[in-house]
């Protein structure tokens, strides 16, 4: 999979799986914001992607913090016009950042309808117990990019589709 034209925020970017995360989306095509809490990391690993070719800036940042969390996504977008994939890896951190992924599983499931990020990502931080947050951040991108498709949901595939409020597909699907 390719993701020229892209921009990717990896949070906890600078070492481990964080870093193997950020090489993979520059090895591929994206203009990667590499994000951590410690930005002499950062700036390792965003060297490196650019020895390899690659786009990449560094942003020293705490994805524990809401301030941090801003500081991330404006960086990202100041430096290259825009974000398209968040990926949140910040280690044991709580949060859950919404992605175009998360904020169209999040309104079409039901589970945090809302108009804009914010509004989503705020009833998805009160619905979600903290314990899952991380996971559930992986969780909601994976069923977008892979079953809640954008344009071809594959909602006769869908898990969950008993669960879901897309009507216009799940109806279709066999929802009761």
């Amino acid at each position: 999979m390719r993701f020229d034209g892209k921009v990717a925020l990896v949070s906890g970017a600078g070492s481990g799986i964080g870093r193997a995360t950020a090489l993979g989306f520059g090895e591929r095509g994206a203009r990667v914001a590499v994000a951590d809490i410690d930005g002499g990391r950062a700036e390792v690993v965003a060297a490196e992607i650019a020895a390899a070719g690659g786009t990449a800036t560094a942003i020293t940042a705490d994805a524990a913090s809401p301030a941090g969390i801003e500081a991330m996504i404006g960086g990202a977008v100041k430096t290259f016009g825009g974000l398209d994939i968040l990926h949140n890896n910040a280690f044991g951190q709580p949060t859950l950042a919404v992605d175009t992924h998360i904020f169209r599983v999040a309104n079409r499931t039901g589970l945090a309808a809302g108009k804009d990020v914010l509004s989503v990502e705020q009833k998805l931080l009160k619905t979600i117990p903290a314990e899952f947050l991380q996971h559930a951040h992986h969780w909601l991108i994976l069923h977008g990019r892979y079953v809640c498709l954008a344009r071809k949901p594959k909602c006769p595939d869908c898990p969950i589709r008993d669960l879901c409020d897309f009507r216009p597909k799940t109806a279709a699907a066999g929802k009761t």
